[in-house]
């Protein structure tokens, strides 16, 4: 599968990946435009959703006033979202921000973060 979403995924020139990691330590978010075809983001998007619907039951009560849905562990719910995380622009990303500069098992430049939730989750108002 992953061969085929990196076909529906746009290449971010180091540049540009420059420029998002840069906001990200800014603002502490950013937009990477255009960054996945609309035929992925709609398919995740339902899959989402149906995620949401089959476990709505069992999630603790939010306030209301939140309006907002969650889906936990994504990474158990289809392979499709581990193979997001193995995007180069996500790899990049997650590596710059989350790897322990401290941990000197592995070459500084593999990855050493560990994932501890991997949520989707609506929002209320738009960033």
């Amino acid at each position: 599968m992953l061969g085929s979403l990196t076909a529906a995924c746009r290449m971010i020139p180091e540049a540009e990946s420059d420029q998002h990691l840069k906001r990200l330590r800014s603002m502490g978010y950013t937009k990477i435009e255009r960054g996945f075809d609309r035929e992925l983001v709609q398919t995740l998007l339902a899959m989402v959703r149906a995620q949401f619907e089959l476990n709505k039951e069992l999630m603790a009560p939010i306030p209301s006033d939140w309006d907002a849905l969650w889906v936990l562990n994504l990474q158990n719910k289809d392979k499709i979202f581990i193979d997001l995380l193995d995007l180069p622009i996500v790899i990049l990303v997650m590596k710059t921000m989350l790897n322990d500069p401290h941990f000197r098992h592995l070459p500084p430049d593999d990855p050493n973060y560990i994932l501890g939730q991997f949520v989707a989750r609506s929002s209320v108002k738009p960033l």
